[in-house]
């Protein structure tokens, strides 16, 4: 109990209210949060108008839109994500004077603009599949100041691979749009992705877009709620592991749920596209 005179202890102010842009708006202060984590379903902030983090002495704002469905709020996976980075961040980005960098549905923004703002030179695109969260994306970097490249990006299967594998309830991604992927062809040093890995997505697709986009050194870091689907993250991982080496990890992390999983994974052998050489060093060339 209370030793006398002692003063009573203030519970973190978790929401309050701001001015912001000249309005008044309901923060969340995940820092304050995390002292109790009194709550801690996945819609817990979603009528918040912004979650407000404290990352590497950095403050990131991200906004909220109810409106666009799951793309529109913020996710603790996307936090534990930002923390994995932090405490062991990939190769690429310690290593390489400018690492290109790709998030895979990229929602309100968190992991990629944290990682943008703390590897200044890294060249990061942040991508979803829905219009109006790309809208989001782009207000996100704009409030942050981040760099960062915002386009539409869908996972797709493999030409010729109509096989469903999670049946009638999952996510199939529309036709692609002329114009709109625009980075559809590329390769990236890095990609993340948090809470990609669900019953609603196709996993298949999921792979396929890893693959189609990573190089031979490519890391790619996920966070998964294996906890949450088991039967699911069994599929992904069996999916995963026909063209990746991967390790799953326990996240080091504030959180007190226990379901969330950091994946590290790069491309086998087999699968790893050939490297071009650099000019003056073909060893066919004599």
């Amino acid at each position: 109990g209370k030793e006398l005179g002692e003063e009573p202890v203030e519970p973190p102010v978790v929401e309050e209210t701001r001015e912001v842009d000249g309005e008044t708006k309901t923060v969340v202060r995940y820092a304050a949060w995390l002292e109790t984590q009194a709550y801690g379903d996945d819609l817990k902030f979603v009528n918040a108008d912004f979650v407000e983090f404290d990352l590497n002495a950095s403050k990131i704002m991200i906004a909220q839109e109810r409106g666009l469905g799951k793309g529109g709020h913020f996710w603790d996976g996307a936090y534990v994500l930002t923390e994995s980075m932090i405490v062991s961040p990939p190769r690429a980005l310690v290593n390489k004077p400018a690492p290109s960098v790709l998030e895979l549905g990229a929602g309100a923004g968190l992991a990629g603009i944290a990682l943008a703002l703390g590897y200044e030179t890294s060249r990061v695109t942040l991508t979803d599949g829905d219009a109006g969260v790309l809208g989001l994306l782009r207000q996100n970097c704009h409030r942050n100041r981040c760099s960062a490249r915002v386009t539409r990006l869908c996972w797709r299967l493999d030409d010729g691979d109509d096989g469903d594998a999670q049946g009638a309830d999952a996510w199939h991604p529309p036709p692609p749009v002329a114009g709109e992927d625009e980075a559809a062809a590329e390769k990236y040093d890095v990609i993340i992705a948090a809470e990609a890995v669900a019953p609603i997505y196709d996993a298949r697709a999921l792979v396929a877009t890893l693959r189609r986009h990573a190089h031979a050194k490519t890391e790619v870091r996920l966070v998964c709620k294996d906890g949450r689907w088991p039967d699911h993250a069994e599929f992904f991982y069996n999916t995963l592991g026909e063209h990746f080496d991967y390790k799953v990890q326990t996240p080091i992390t504030k959180l007190k749920v226990t379901y969330f999983k950091v994946v590290t994974a790069k491309l086998k052998k087999a699968e790893r596209p050939p490297v071009v050489p650099e000019r003056g060093l073909d060893p066919a060339v004599t």
